[in-house]
């Protein structure tokens, strides 16, 4: 698409946000989102004492703020931008498309001086440093409250703002940005614009081009659709670089125009040949003002022409492109049907092939325990044998030991009541043998003694006889 001519300046126009707050209402409504429910309960306990002047409402979630901003009729906003379910940046977003005049206060956690000054320079929005101190956040609100201007610092945010904010939150995101009559794409990596397209203008003049639209509306998707870098500057040198754009513009009006009230100043009071010479030079002016009109006239309508025939060859291209998406949706769909039968034959396959192997495995441990316990069975019989043997082995050891100590004890028993009879006997016999020695000494004794007493007889009856026989011869 080539540059169009006569670009009116609208990057540092607000969002606007719809209201339903009713004029003759004194007590104001201010919603709070942020889905740190102790510090929702603690902002509604510490702004209880200004009830007179704001009511507090709070969400936890852009989704709930959608819900209590479409059936309550709210006067300020305050959001965090980093929740779950819908963040900051969808809610706003959101608003940019459903609500105006609405004033919004950002709940950041920016917290630098060099931060603080590029926010405030943006002029469009108020933000809040976490963690929020009370009194500030009263003043803020009734500040924002109290403003009725048009381009308050807390009158909604602007697109600027609004990127300048992805940047700052380092957000991988891609943006679409509609227009009364565009719509354009903003591709942000990590907070790092990426690249820009509308229609057949890519990257810095799209860029530039979005920042000067009016009545921008925005839908935001956290996901980058481009890989490449395509942008050379950052969004604060991109804002920058139209703010110059419009300042130069805006001096070169001032000074035309100032040169056109000199002139014309000049024109006063001169004589006649002078007043030729200087209707001359005007007409001639003019005339190259005309030519100038008529070139940018005829650049406008080629500009037009081409704009047409792109948004034709656009039209045609999206007819087609939206063909070519719904026959890849519908074959993407029949793939991913396909791949979800796939899936689910797969599934049901591994179900009975794991029901099969649970019942295999089952068996198998049914098997291996009744091995086991056959095993254990037959080792404790086994044991239990082993026992019962040894036991009756140890019995009959027993027994025989015993029957043999027995006979070793009668034998003894037996030698030795032998041995003692014998003794016995032998002192028996010793005794009947004594006695009988004794007998035959008495015995011979006696008949020693008998036979010296029959000697002594013997020869008391000689000398008897001898005395006889002496006594006789005598």
């Amino acid at each position: 698409m080539p540059d169009k001519p006569d670009i009116t300046s609208t990057w540092r126009k607000l969002f606007s946000f719809k209201s339903k707050t009713q004029e003759n209402s004194t007590v104001k409504s201010v919603l709070i989102v942020d889905d740190e429910k102790p510090f929702l309960l603690s902002m509604s306990d510490g702004l209880k004492a200004y009830a007179e002047e704001f009511q507090v409402l709070t969400a936890s979630n852009g989704k709930e703020a959608i819900n209590i901003l479409s059936s309550n009729r709210i006067d300020l906003m305050v959001t965090d931008l980093k929740m779950p379910k819908m963040n900051g940046f969808e809610l706003l977003a959101w608003m940019s498309k459903n609500h105006l005049d609405i004033p919004v206060i950002v709940m950041t956690a920016f917290g630098t001086p060099e931060i603080e000054d590029k926010l405030r320079n943006m002029g469009t929005f108020r933000y809040l440093e976490k963690p929020l101190d009370i009194n500030i956040l009263v003043t803020s609100i009734s500040t924002a409250l109290n403003d009725d201007s048009a381009n308050g610092y807390s009158r909604g945010i602007s697109l600027a703002s609004f990127l300048h904010l992805i940047e700052m939150e380092k957000m991988t995101c891609t943006i679409k940005v509609k227009s009364d009559r565009e719509t354009g794409y903003l591709y942000f990596d990590n907070g790092e614009i990426m690249d820009s397209a509308v229609g057949k203008l890519k990257g810095k003049g799209a860029v530039l081009d979005i920042l000067n639209w009016n009545n921008a509306e925005i839908d935001i998707n956290f996901t980058c659709e481009v890989k490449e870098n395509n942008i050379d500057s950052n969004i604060r040198e991109l804002l920058a670089e139209v703010s110059e754009f419009e300042e130069a513009k805006q001096k070169a009006e001032e000074e035309t125009k100032a040169t056109a009230e000199e002139e014309k100043g000049k024109g006063k009071g001169k004589p006649r040949n002078e007043e030729e010479t200087w209707l001359k030079a005007a007409d001639e002016t003019i005339m190259a003002t005309e030519e100038e009109d008529a070139k940018v006239r005829a650049e406008k309508d080629s500009w037009l022409k081409e704009e047409k025939e792109a948004r034709l060859k656009a039209e045609e291209e999206a007819k087609l492109k939206a063909e070519e998406k719904a026959r890849l949706k519908t074959e993407e769909e029949a793939r991913l049907k396909a791949e979800e039968e796939a899936k689910l034959k797969a599934e049901e396959e591994a179900k009975l092939k794991a029901e099969e192997e649970a019942k295999l495995k089952a068996e198998e441990k049914a098997r291996l325990k009744a091995e086991e316990e056959a095993r254990l069975k037959a080792e404790e019989e086994a044991r239990l044998k082993a026992e019962e043997e040894a036991r009756l082995k140890a019995e009959e050891e027993a027994k025989l030991k015993a029957e043999e100590e027995a006979r070793l004890k009668a034998e003894e028993e037996a030698r030795l009541k032998a041995e003692e009879e014998a003794k016995l006997k032998a002192e028996e016999e010793a005794k009947l043998k004594a006695e009988e020695e004794a007998k035959l000494k008495a015995e011979e004794e006696d008949r020693l003694k008998t036979e010296e007493e029959d000697r002594l007889k013997t020869e008391a009856r000689k000398i008897t006889k001898q005395r006889i026989k002496a006594w006789r011869k005598a």
